[in-house]
């Protein structure tokens, strides 16, 4: 969320949330769903589909627009700026948890080592920059004057 500058998830019924889930990071594996079969198949949200495979129930109308407006992270992500920042959120946002990158090395990722460019920052150097030339206005125009006056046209210049 932090990343996307929004929430990701609008608050809604479970079944919903592991359909936006599974759009949002890709399909869910069947180990992760057969793990989590006997805690949540109670409140009907994984059932056993075609083929014996555990599934997420299917999700319900009102539901599935909320579903269709999330992005994949992919291509939520996509831009080369963000690579570092999408390579670290899909370390974080493995299913399998012996898949997630573990605390010491996320710090030690290449996205905390970048130097990102925060508005302030962004708009002081601009104003920096604003700055510089607005000094260099006085002497570019002294040089031009100074330039005419030692080297003036050979000839009149027409009305």
């Amino acid at each position: 969320e932090m990343l996307l500058g929004k929430q990701v998830f609008d608050l809604v019924h479970d079944d919903v949330h592991l359909h936006m889930m599974e759009r949002l990071l890709g399909r869910i594996p069947g180990p992760v769903l057969f793990r989590g079969w006997n805690a949540s198949a109670p409140r009907g949200l994984l059932v056993v589909g075609g083929g014996g495979y555990v599934e997420i129930c299917p999700c319900r109308p009102e539901g599935r627009p909320l579903v269709e407006a999330v992005r994949p992270l992919d291509q939520t992500l996509a831009a080369r700026e963000l690579g570092d920042a999408r390579d670290l959120a899909f370390r974080l946002m493995a299913y399998e948890p012996a898949d997630r990158i573990t605390a010491r090395a996320g710090m030690e990722h290449g996205f905390f080592r970048a130097k990102i460019p925060y508005p302030e920052e962004e708009q002081a150097r601009l104003r920096r920059q604003r700055r510089a030339l607005l000094a260099a206005l006085p002497v570019l125009f002294i040089a031009i004057c100074a330039w005419f006056f030692f080297f003036p046209p050979s000839e009149a210049l027409p009305p």
